[in-house]
């Protein structure tokens, strides 16, 4: 037959995959609308896209176009990469230690770097190691990313052991600047336990961040199939999932909170409301770095949106950016840049500078990785460098032209991560020549007192926005 379709236990639980190879029945497909997921359609290129219904279609899914050239590959890609669920986590710097072979200087700048500095000789040595191993299954392949930066005058690369969990013989891989471009993919039949070392030749300066280490879906994607990243040339990366909607206005962006396990948050939450989406993730430091990164990353991501835009034939008037809590500084930041339709925030953070002072006096031990994001974007830990990252969100909202964004707002009054944020921001909006148009809703208690009615307030705007400013429906 034409249709090959991957079989499943469970009636309603749509395809890990769709391959049409036959040309006459790709018109059929559109009858599987609700078995079929982003990125997981298959068409051979011969197949002839007959209609605009066809055509759409085609787009909603972000389906692929191929040849099918090499079927055993794409089989084995097929069964082993298209899993559904996402995984992803890293060995922290905590988890690394120096070789005591080494005799230049050694420090560690928060859970950001481990720092060495000296000679390390002209042969690669063994200059530290994880101390944690990871766990390779034979059912499950693997991404490696390891956040690190070298100076000039010495090189790095990474060791990579594998001790057999049954009888097979120990695996080596090695991860050097030959494919520094790319994520370190194992695939293998047997399973082993990881133990990842790094070696180093030359002098000078080379700091050692995380290892990230994700399922793998063999090249369709990171952390989700269609999952992109993008990542500047200190190897920080972002993480974002574009998903089509219904290929109407609005694009919605969703920037995730913070969260130690990798991956994409929001997904059912965004999927419900039916347009366009784009889902973006910060995977870096503890559990996120609030998206502010080097000119670099930082264009990069607005590209991603720009091509969304692009994509989908939208201004920045069908635009929407959005976050909770450590989401909230992606949406805030971002929309000074992009201008958007509307920005709707639950729990705002904008002053990351007294978040990392709050750290010391109201809120004792309670998020030590705001003293990290200080020293990443700063430099250093000082009064002076929470005053400038303080400055970094307001030269930037200061600069930006609201006189057509909606801003929707809910704040706790006695957040003990920024206190100020929600009055400060008033403050600002109030002192313009034209009036800004804001809603909000302030809860009873801290931070992370009461989220649960912060997400269903945001949740509620979201849908009274869309059918206000869109004409969507949303059944009751």
């Amino acid at each position: 037959g034409g249709k090959r379709e991957k079989k499943k236990k469970k009636v309603d639980r749509p395809f890990d995959v769709v391959l049409v190879d036959t040309a006459e029945y790709l018109e059929y497909v559109t009858i599987l609308d609700q078995k079929i997921q982003v990125y997981r359609l298959f068409y051979h290129e011969r197949c002839q896209i007959t209609t605009k219904t066809l055509e759409r279609f085609l787009l909603r899914k972000k389906a692929v176009k191929t040849n099918f050239e090499n079927p055993e590959q794409m089989l084995h890609i097929f069964s082993r990469g298209f899993f559904s669920k996402q995984n992803g986590t890293k060995l922290s710097v905590n988890h690394l230690v120096a070789a005591p072979s080494f005799e230049g200087q050694i420090s560690y700048e928060g859970t950001n770097y481990l720092r060495l500095c000296g000679r390390y000789g002209e042969d690669y040595q063994t200059i530290a190691t994880y101390q944690h191993n990871v766990f390779l299954s034979g059912e499950m392949p693997l991404d490696l990313w390891p956040e690190f930066r070298v100076s000039e005058g010495c090189s790095i690369r990474y060791v990579v052991k594998g001790f057999p969990a049954g009888n097979s013989p120990m695996q080596e891989w090695i991860y050097d600047e030959t494919s520094f471009d790319r994520s370190l993919t194992l695939d293998v039949n047997d399973s082993y336990y990881l133990s990842i070392s790094i070696q180093a030749k030359g002098q000078g300066i080379v700091k050692l961040g995380p290892c990230h280490y994700r399922d793998s879906h063999l090249g369709y994607g990171d952390l989700l199939v269609g999952g992109k990243r993008i990542s500047d040339k200190n190897r920080e990366e972002l993480i974002y999932f574009f998903h089509p909607g219904d290929l109407k206005p609005p694009l919605n962006i969703y920037f995730s909170g913070y969260r130690p396990a990798e991956g994409f948050e929001g997904y059912w939450m965004m999927n419900n409301l039916g347009s366009p989406f784009l889902l973006v993730g910060d995977p870096r430091s503890e559990g996120g770095a609030f998206y502010l990164g080097s000119e670099e990353l930082e264009q990069k991501l607005l590209q991603v949106v720009h091509n969304c835009l692009d994509e989908l034939g939208f201004t920045k008037e069908q635009l929407t950016l959005s976050g909770l809590s450590m989401g909230t500084f992606g949406a805030l930041y971002y929309s000074s840049k992009l201008e958007p339709h509307a920005v709707i925030v639950g729990k705002p953070l904008v002053n990351l500078g007294d978040m990392a002072e709050n750290e010391s006096t109201i809120r004792p031990g309670g998020f030590p990785t705001s003293l990290d994001l200080v020293y990443r974007t700063i430099g250093e830990l000082s009064s002076e460098a929470t005053a400038q990252l303080n400055e970094r969100f307001w030269t930037a909202f200061e600069s930006a032209d609201f006189s057509r964004t909606k801003f929707i707002i809910s704040f706790m009054y006695q957040d003990d991560y920024d206190m100020s944020a929600y009055p400060d921001m008033l403050d600002e909006l109030g002192q313009r020549d034209y009036r800004v148009s804001v809603i909000s809703k302030g809860l009873t208690g801290r931070h992370n007192d009461d989220t649960q009615g912060i997400v269903e307030w945001f949740f509620n705007q979201y849908k009274t926005l869309l059918m206000n400013s869109f004409e969507r429906e949303f059944k009751s």
